[in-house]
């Protein structure tokens, strides 16, 4: 039976659960003691924000801490023991409903890297998901008879703003773990620093004018008026800017908490909202707020992460540019020239290959060290296939200050502008100065044994490891009445050795010859028969000797001569003889 390779459920500690219980019930019913004549939604104004963030972060196994949390501050307001089950038990419904309407899957980032996170946590969370838990909330009070069917819609609608708020508020903020603050702090300069104060700062004090009426009557009408409309959209923008998500979210808590206060005095711009539960402007004018400080700084921040990757990937490419180009300094030869092929750039390895001194080819016609005439014209080629992307390749032939002759395997291109406008030429190549040397040292070697084997009185060829032919000489094409043109390439056997002396087909598999040259052998044969081309046959004497290459069979060599002289004399002296 296979072993069960299932990873297991993640769980929290135990002490982690309880501190989230603890956590939990502190917020709520601290909230509920700060705000206590607007009823039991009121406890949990910054509660559905906080649990929703746990849910989202730590994972959905903390909804049995918000329950217990939960549970514990509706008691002690003194909800009574069955009240108390039934409004924890729905608001943390509600919450892990909307963390399963937010987490479907694994693409949203709890840390709100995209603008579509965002999207994510305020429509399913803060709208959807707040609504089914002002449902459940709602309804639960109503059974319980805490409210009637007269206040059960204003009721509803309310706790469904309080919850919306909550989330908005809190889980931007929250969702950022304490780790990647502690990071940040770290890693901000005095100045990120100290802008961080003065907006804060700022914030505080103009928030204290507007929503408090700190020094309410030394300010003109018309500048309270202006700062009323904008000052603190501006800093909220002001935040998103600079501070990025937590910069914006802290900067717009510190305002709804500055306005919630200037509400609870009926004092400040919200003065005319009266009581908690029925605050129409305050709570657009916070939704506004989160909303575009939200948004704003995930966009700078996706902004800046991406520019930040790409100064990354560019510096990554710089270095492994570099890396090659020093790697080329000793290994190719490297060649720019403008467009009349003046040159205008040469790395080392081409000075050394030419002779001439550091920076010495500057300025010369690269054309003029070419000695192969017929690819002097290739600046004239790639400029003709410019449309096609045409990259020329090649073996160029040249010569050193010293008049001695070097040769590039060489690839050559041309560079063009934004506009697509021919800039420079591109040549980089390879000395195969030895290589060309050894070439011709090879060619040599065989001119002079295929010398040697053009004055031998018997046919030879040599066949590779497959069957075909490489090379025939005269005297075998006299034989055979091929070519060599022709012959080269075709099977041998298949061509020359299909019949035995008898007239019999001879597969390869039974040839003699063929048998004894993959063996290693050395084979001296009298009763083969070759085929002319014009399908005659003649007897020959054979001898052929199997060629190896590191143990593997790559061809033989085979010389034949024709004996049809030597067969008749022995027939006529047997017929002699016998008669």
């Amino acid at each position: 039976m296979m072993p069960n390779t299932t990873p297991p459920p993640r769980t929290a500690a135990p002490s982690k659960m309880l501190g989230v219980a603890a956590l939990y019930c502190l917020l709520s019913w601290g909230t509920h003691s700060l705000v206590p004549a607007y009823g039991p939604p009121g406890c949990f104004l910054f509660s559905s924000g906080l649990a929703l963030s746990i849910l989202l972060v730590g994972g959905r196994y903390y909804f049995w801490a918000i329950l217990l949390g939960g549970f514990l501050a509706n008691v002690l307001v003194d909800h009574g023991l069955w009240l108390s089950i039934f409004m924890s038990l729905t608001s943390a419904i509600g919450v892990l409903i909307s963390a399963h309407l937010i987490l479907p899957d694994d693409s949203f980032e709890p840390r709100l890297r995209s603008l579509r996170d965002v999207f994510r946590l305020y429509v399913y969370g803060g709208i959807v998901g707040s609504a089914v838990a002002a449902i459940l909330g709602t309804t639960t009070l109503l059974l319980a008879g805490v409210v009637n069917g007269d206040n059960y819609i204003g009721i509803l609608q309310d706790w469904w703003m309080i919850n919306s708020l909550s989330i908005i508020l809190i889980c931007p903020f929250a969702m950022r773990r304490v780790r990647e603050i502690n990071n940040l702090y770290r890693q901000c300069s005095t100045k990120i620093l100290t802008e961080s104060m003065i907006i804060l700062g700022l914030t505080l004090l103009l928030g204290s004018m507007i929503f408090l009426e700190y020094m309410w009557q030394e300010i003109p009408q018309n500048i309270l008026d202006m700062m009323r409309a904008y000052v603190m959209l501006t800093f909220v923008i002001l935040a998103a800017l600079r501070l990025g998500v937590k910069g914006a979210s802290l900067t717009t808590l510190l305002i709804a908490m500055l306005a919630f206060t200037g509400v609870s005095r009926g004092v400040g711009f919200f003065a005319s909202d009266h009581g908690f539960l029925h605050m129409g402007s305050y709570w657009f004018y916070v939704n506004v707020l989160s909303w575009t400080g939200t948004l704003l700084g995930v966009y700078f921040e996706e902004n800046q992460f991406l520019l930040d990757k790409l100064v990354k990937s560019e510096a990554s490419i710089s270095g492994e540019l570099k890396l090659i180009l020093k790697a080329m300094e000793y290994h190719s030869v490297v060649c720019t020239t403008d467009m009349q092929g003046i040159i205008t750039y040469a790395n080392r390895q081409f000075h050394v290959l030419s002779g001439y001194a550091q920076g010495k080819l500057l300025g010369l016609d690269f054309r003029l060290l070419i000695l192969n005439v017929h690819h002097q014209d290739i600046f004239q080629e790639i400029l003709q296939g410019i449309d096609t992307g045409f990259v020329w390749a090649g073996e160029i032939c040249g010569q050193t200050k010293d008049s001695n002759s070097w040769y590039l395997q060489a690839t050559a291109s041309l560079n063009t502008d934004l506009n697509g406008m021919p800039m420079t030429y591109i040549i980089i190549g390879t000395e195969i100065t030895a290589l060309k040397a050894l070439e011709k040292s090879l060619l040599d070697q065989r001119n002079f044994y295929e010398r040697i084997s053009e004055t031998l009185g018997e046919g030879l060829y040599v066949q590779d490891g497959a069957g075909r032919c490489t090379y025939l000489n005269k005297e075998a094409e006299r034989l055979l009445g091929w070519s060599r043109d022709e012959f080269i390439g075709k099977s041998v056997h298949e061509t020359i050795h299909t019949v035995t002396a008898t007239g019999d087909p001879l597969s390869i598999k039974q040839c003699k010859i063929e048998v004894h040259n993959h063996s290693g052998h050395r084979v001296i044969c009298q009763d083969q028969v070759f085929v002319r081309r014009d399908g005659s046959v003649f007897p020959v004497s054979v001898v052929s000797q199997g060629i190896f290459n590191e143990g593997e069979y790559s061809g033989a060599v085979l010389a034949f001569q024709d004996i049809s002289i030597t067969k008749m004399h022995e027939f006529e002296l047997k017929n002699y003889h016998d008669n």
